[in-house]
């Protein structure tokens, strides 16, 4: 006979069996909970790396990747997600190579890109790759590295940021790589951001090749992102073309803004061109310009230059005037105008002006002017041996020379 306590147990036992029905229903509640949490999972990851996230992503990189690079359509591009899924695995092989090169590692992170390069994959690396790798072939010094970047670059749409630009022709012109510079101008203009670091250091390459033609053109096309203290670069472009006309032009547009080594430029490119007459009319309108806007513009250089046009033009008479004329403007000369003065003694066989100019040298302490007091000494002494009158005071200047 079943006791009291064997029902209770027998209905126990029985309550706490589900049926099969119940057991399926359970499994189904289990996979619905477990597919919902990982929906919300990636929902709550995607929107942590849109909102700031994405910058730890080293394949996203610097926010300069151009538009182009999401609408190149790679070999994977009809499959569902492929290109996304090419640069999230591209992600880690850059950061690789970026390890490499951090680790002075060039060669074999040259190979790693090279491999990835052969079958097109080269465009999902980021800009941050290609940065580093430029700024790398630049101190090894291995230009074609910096071409094939270069053209990596441009077959993935990836746009180099302006810093980018100023620290790479910097760091060329720096090491006086400036063929690379000059190359990089030709081949890849396109790709270049109108910024005045970026033409300086392209006109300065451009002029120590000695492809004056071109730094024109470049200064002409970019005039409007020059400031001022750029404009030196116009003077020195014309001086390397002897172009005096544009020269006097820029001169002419800077009115008194014109600095003295701006001016000296624009003497020097007269004197090169034999027109010593027009350096002096030149002088002449920039010393009035400083005298009526109380700006300086002039120095004893611009006169300097100009005396030195004369002489190479054998006006000696001219060349001594200019001379009278610095010291009406209050110019101290220097061991360069007394060089250029004893040039004129010379050329005019004045051997009174030229023992008077070494007996002023002489009492300079300069090494310069001691110099030329010798110079002026010793051909006083050659020039007066059949000159009674000077044999005297040449002696006297050759003894205290000596003392």
């Amino acid at each position: 006979m079943e006791t009291c306590a064997d029902h209770l147990a027998t209905n126990m036992l029985f309550k706490s069996e589900p049926s099969k029905g119940e057991e399926a229903i359970d499994t189904v509640m289990q996979d619905v909970v477990v597919i919902l949490v990982f929906i919300l999972g990636s929902v709550f990851a995607y929107r942590l790396r849109s909102k700031g996230q994405a910058a730890k992503d080293p394949c996203k990189g610097p926010a300069h990747v151009s538009n182009k690079l999401q609408q190149v359509a790679p070999p994977q591009a009809n499959v569902p997600g492929g290109f996304r899924a090419q640069r999230f695995v591209m992600c880690a092989k850059q950061e690789q190579i970026l390890n490499h090169l951090a680790n002075h590692d060039f060669t074999r992170a040259l190979n790693l890109f090279r491999t990835y390069e052969r079958d097109g994959r080269d465009q999902y690396f980021s800009v941050e790759l290609f940065i580093a790798f430029v700024q790398a072939a630049i101190r090894m010094e291995k230009l074609d590295v910096i071409e094939r970047m270069l053209h990596s670059m441009r077959r993935a749409g990836v746009v180099g940021p302006t810093n980018f630009w100023q620290s790479t022709f910097r760091i060329l012109s720096s090491r006086k790589l400036f063929s690379m510079c000059t190359f990089i101008h030709e081949h890849f203009e396109d790709m270049l951001p109108e910024d005045r670091v970026v033409v300086s250091c392209l006109v300065n390459a451009a002029l120590e090749v000695g492809h004056a033609r071109r730094a024109a053109a470049i200064l002409q096309k970019y005039k409007k992102v020059m400031d001022l203290k750029d404009y030196v670069l116009f003077f020195r472009t014309y001086a390397a073309l002897d172009d005096v006309n544009a020269a006097k032009g820029v001169f002419q547009e800077l009115s008194y803004r014109t600095t003295p080594i701006m001016l000296n430029l624009l003497l020097l490119t007269c004197v090169k061109v034999r027109d010593s007459s027009r350096a002096l009319e030149t002088l002449r309108q920039a010393m009035a310009l400083q005298v009526e806007h109380n700006s300086r513009i002039v120095d004893e250089v611009s006169f300097n230059t100009t005396m030195k046009g004369f002489i190479q033009e054998g006006r000696a008479s001219e060349c001594v005037d200019c001379f009278l004329e610095m010291l009406s403007h209050g110019f101290e000369p220097s061991e360069v105008t007394f060089g250029h003065l004893f040039d004129a003694c010379e050329m005019d066989k004045d051997l009174g002006g030229a023992y008077m100019l070494g007996k002023i040298m002489l009492e300079s302490n300069s090494q310069a002017r001691l110099s030329n007091a010798h110079r002026s000494m010793k051909w006083c002494t050659l020039k007066s041996e059949n000159r009674h009158a000077h044999r005297q005071q040449c002696n006297n200047f050759a003894v205290s020379v000596a003392a």
